[in-house]
Formats: C-alpha cells, sequence, structure tokens
C-alpha cells in the first residue's frame, strides 16, 4: 500500500513537470475569496516578485435584528516567492490594509487600518494560471481601538490569477 501511495505522488509530481512558474513582466488578474473577498491588479517584476493591489468587499454579522455592517477594503501588497522555476512555490506577503470604514461611516470619518505579514503556497497548473493559499501571521493594527497586535494564524484567503501574455 505504502509503494503504491509513493508511486501516486510519484506520478502527479512527474505529471506536473510540464507546467509553468510564475511568468515575469505580466500583468496580473486575480480574485480572491477569504477575510475580504475581492480582485486584484498586480504586476510581476520577475519569476520572484509581485506587486499590486486588491479591492475586497466584507459583510459582517451583527446582533440578531441588527442587521450587517459592509466594508469595503483597498489592500497594495507584495508577494515574493522563495524558488522560481517550479510549479509549486512558497511566498512571503506584505500587506497594507485600508478600510475606509463601514458604508454608513465613510462621512463619519470611520476607518480600520493596519498592516499583515503572512505566508502562503501557489501552484501552477498551466502557463498563466497561478492557484493560491494564504494567511497572514502578523497584524499590526494602525487604529488600536478596534484591534490590537496578533500573531497566529489569520485571515485564511484562497484564489486564482491570471498572467496576462504580451503576445
Amino acid at each position: 500500500m505504502k509503494s503504491l501511495f509513493l508511486f501516486a505522488i510519484s506520478l502527479v509530481i512527474g505529471a506536473t513537470s510540464i507546467f509553468a512558474q510564475m511568468p515575469s513582466e505580466r500583468l496580473v488578474l486575480g480574485a480572491s475569496t477569504g477575510w475580504y473577498p475581492g480582485v486584484h491588479v498586480g504586476y510581476t517584476v520577475d519569476e520572484k516578485f509581485q506587486f499590486g493591489a486588491q479591492v475586497g468587499f466584507r459583510m459582517q454579522g451583527k446582533v440578531i435584528g441588527e442587521g450587517t455592517d459592509s466594508y469595503v477594503t483597498i489592500c497594495p501588497y507584495g508577494k515574493y516567492l522563495f524558488s522560481s522555476g517550479a510549479d509549486f512555490n512558497t511566498f512571503a506577503l506584505a500587506q497594507l490594509y485600508i478600510n475606509p470604514g463601514r458604508f454608513q461611516q465613510i462621512n463619519a470619518g470611520g476607518s480600520n487600518n493596519g498592516f499583515l505579514l503572512g505566508a502562503g503556497a501557489q501552484y501552477f497548473p498551466a502557463k498563466n494560471v497561478g492557484m493560491f493559499a494564504q494567511i497572514a501571521l502578523v497584524n499590526l493594527p494602525f487604529n488600536t481601538n478596534n484591534d490590537a497586535l496578533s500573531f497566529g494564524v489569520m485571515t485564511p484567503s484562497v484564489g486564482i490569477e491570471w498572467y496576462m501574455s504580451a503576445d
């Protein structure tokens, strides 16, 4: 049974070796779900570094009968892949999150901003497609009324990215 499992793993790894890595100098369009589901646009500087910005939306329930709070977030980010030339890569993520506040509080100056450091993994099943999963490990809020500095596994997110071809 062990050898059948090892054979299956070897077959999967071997079959994926024909796929690509993160292409360099490409426009990136993506979508993700998780803490702040949304879309993002980015640019790959080379095979290891990508930067961009995400626009997300979140609805948070309150006590029964009091409705929900809605949030919009803007997140400039940088992502560094630790290896290149592989179909499966791990990466580090730095993200600034800017939440203008609840829709009801935008004019009242409500906000929730901070900085996240995280990590993740990205798989490239095709030449111009990457699927990823990421988590935040450190959350440093700028407004301590809402949150405090926290460490741990937070804000999990999964998504997909398309690398636009220059051709």
